[in-house]
């Protein structure tokens, strides 16, 4: 699924059924729920709405609704270097060699919710990072971005 006016495409492989990537684009998109408006928020709202309509099928059961048994959020600026996570079961965040955001979540199959877990620790990284720039506006929020590739 695509949207041309945000430039973006939500994919997947395995998933419960299509309602997966409409939940998960219609909470990218984010119409009306814009106090969040970076672009790391906007796919961490993404992941967990497809998360909540049933994410991946294998991980599910009738008794068991896991949705992944991982769940990753990495997100850079223009001038961060080039970054690829060692371990999908680490999280980067702070470290020299990280990009902006690194946050990786894994569990055992039919386990907790790693996107749960993932929700939790970027809302901890939400509430710890600036993302200012010096006239006191979001530097990173997805119409800087969008604006600045016109």
């Amino acid at each position: 699924m695509q949207d041309i006016g945000f430039g973006v495409t939500v994919q997947g492989n395995t998933l419960a059924d299509e309602e997966v990537v409409s939940a998960a684009m219609e909470a990218f998109i984010g119409r009306g729920d814009e106090d969040r408006t970076l672009m790391s928020d906007r796919l961490m709202r993404a992941l967990a709405a497809g998360s909540a309509a049933g994410g991946d099928r294998r991980c599910n059961t009738g008794q068991v609704i896991q949705s992944a048994a991982s769940a990753a959020i990495f997100v850079s600026r223009g001038g961060d270097e080039p970054y690829a996570a060692r371990n999908i079961d680490m999280t980067d965040s702070g470290t020299p060699d990280a990009p902006w955001l690194a946050i990786s979540v894994v569990e055992t199959q039919f386990g907790p919710n790693p996107v749960l877990e993932l929700n939790e620790r970027y809302d901890m990284w939400r509430r710890t990072v600036t993302a200012v720039d010096p006239n006191g506006k979001l530097a990173a929020t997805w119409g800087a971005i969008r604006n600045s590739a016109r």
